[in-house]
């Protein structure tokens, strides 16, 4: 038997997502690095507590923000996007919080997703590309090429069910049996 749904700390993860990821890169577009990625990395903790996570739950956070972290940088060493005034560390640092940030509110705001990989994947190659076009808008990144956004799209439709996998279903919940606990990334 599952816990039931508390909508309400699914709707403040929700506001907590749009308000911390749109401070994060106002702060970066303003050439303060650090903040923007401390403000992530706070955010990323207030959706951890959101979802209740436990050391498992942190252990997989950690995975995905490494492994989202990774992917970013390799599309700068590609030449995808660049950062006007941020020196490599800084933008490692900033990307690293903001998928510190991510990571953790997946669990909580895209359990629906859990049986429709198909899914987060279309959705990954849509607002993937969309969060860094903001982000130029904000100043935080220059897309530099004219495959900067396709290549980000093919990414987050790989990133994102990856994403959803590791944080929403649990090695129980995989192999078809309830897992509502902590950590299990199910509201309560």
């Amino acid at each position: 038997m599952t816990a039931p749904r508390s909508w309400g700390r699914v709707a403040i993860s929700a506001v907590v997502f749009d308000v911390v990821w749109g401070l994060s890169a106002l702060l970066a577009g303003r050439g303060h690095w650090a903040a923007g990625a401390g403000v992530a990395v706070l955010g990323g903790a207030a959706h951890a507590w959101l979802a209740r996570a436990d050391r498992r739950l942190l252990a997989r956070v950690l995975i995905v923000a490494a492994i989202g972290t990774s992917v970013d940088l390799a599309l700068i060493r590609a030449g995808a996007f660049s950062f006007a005034v941020a020196t490599p560390i800084a933008a490692a640092a900033w990307f690293a919080g903001l998928w510190l940030h991510f990571a953790p509110s997946v669990a909580l705001l895209f359990r629906w997703l859990a049986p429709r990989l198909w899914l987060a994947a279309l959705l990954g190659a849509a607002a993937g590309p969309f969060a860094y076009w903001v982000a130029s808008r904000l100043g935080a990144v220059r897309l530099e090429a004219s495959w900067s956004l396709p290549v980000i799209a093919a990414a987050w439709a790989i990133l994102f069910p990856f994403a959803v996998r590791m944080l929403v279903l649990t090695p129980a919940a995989a192999r078809g049996t309830s897992s509502a606990g902590p950590g299990s990334g199910a509201p309560r």
